[in-house]
Order: C-alpha cells, then sequence, then structure tokens
C-alpha cells in the first residue's frame, strides 16, 4: 500500500476549461485534477469540478489542488455543485472556506461558494509546484473525521 505521494502541480487550458493538474512524480501519470469553467452569466465566476484517481484518494490531493488555486487564481468566485448527500465533500468545502449559497438547481443537489480576493492573475502566470503527501496523517484526520459525524448524527436522533 502507498503511504506517500509525490506529485507536481501545474495548470493548463484549452476549450474545455482550465485544469490544475496533480501528476504523480514516481509514475509519470496524471492521479487529479480540479477543472474551472466559467459562468455563463457572472464574470470572474467560475463552476469547479475534481476527480481523483481512486488509488490516490486519503493523502489530501483535493485540498491541494484547491489550495493551490487560492494561491494563485485571485479575484474570482468558485462554485461547486454537491450532492446533499456527500457529507465529505460537504465538510472538505466548509473547511476550505465555501459557504452554502443555495439549492437552486435541485432539492438533492447544493451549492457552495468562495470568493478569493485580489487581482486577477491569468493562468499562464501560475506556477508549476510540488507537494508530497502522507497517508497515514491523513487517515487520522479522516478518523476525527468520521468521529464528528458520528456524535452529529447522535445529536440529531
Amino acid at each position: 500500500m502507498q503511504k506517500r505521494l509525490d506529485v507536481e502541480i501545474n495548470t493548463r487550458s484549452g476549450p474545455a476549461g482550465t485544469f490544475v493538474e496533480a501528476y504523480d512524480i514516481e509514475r509519470s501519470s496524471m492521479v487529479g485534477f480540479l477543472k474551472l469553467y466559467h459562468d455563463e452569466v457572472f464574470r470572474n465566476s467560475f463552476w469547479t469540478d475534481v476527480m481523483v484517481s481512486e488509488d490516490c484518494r486519503g493523502f489530501g490531493l483535493v485540498e491541494v489542488l484547491y489550495q493551490y488555486l487560492f494561491e494563485h487564481g485571485m479575484g474570482y468566485t468558485l462554485n461547486a455543485s454537491i450532492q446533499d448527500n456527500n457529507k465529505r465533500s460537504i465538510t472538505l468545502h466548509e473547511k476550505l472556506g465555501f459557504e452554502l449559497a443555495g439549492d437552486e438547481f435541485d432539492q438533492a443537489v447544493l451549492t457552495f461558494r468562495k470568493k478569493i480576493s485580489g487581482e486577477i492573475k491569468e493562468v499562464d502566470e501560475w506556477p508549476m509546484e510540488r507537494a508530497t503527501l502522507c497517508k497515514k496523517h491523513l487517515s487520522f484526520s479522516r478518523m476525527v473525521q468520521d468521529v464528528r459525524e458520528r456524535r452529529e448524527a447522535e445529536k440529531v436522533t
């Protein structure tokens, strides 16, 4: 079982949107990405999609991708649509500073929003970065989160 993940974070833009991509340095392959695509109504507003390879989950890669975006993608508003039963994703987005903006699309889908302040920087100005992620540390974080979720569920019942 892999206990460490060394990744290179890079960006690219194209007709399908802007991608913040994570490449596993050892395997020379993409293991996750955060996709940004323009909101057709609001200027400087993006919707986000996140995908992580199944064997690389649990390392905190989504958090690293978002933190990279927060540091370099200034001046934008980010939107994320999350299924209302996806508690881990909701918790992660709230931890990262996203706030519930509504459920205007569907009762089962919640919209979260976060404004990144600062002067707008074009994607080609964002630098390449490297990160080392350890699964052991994040497994402990997940255990703590699972305990919190159980406690919250017990309060409700």
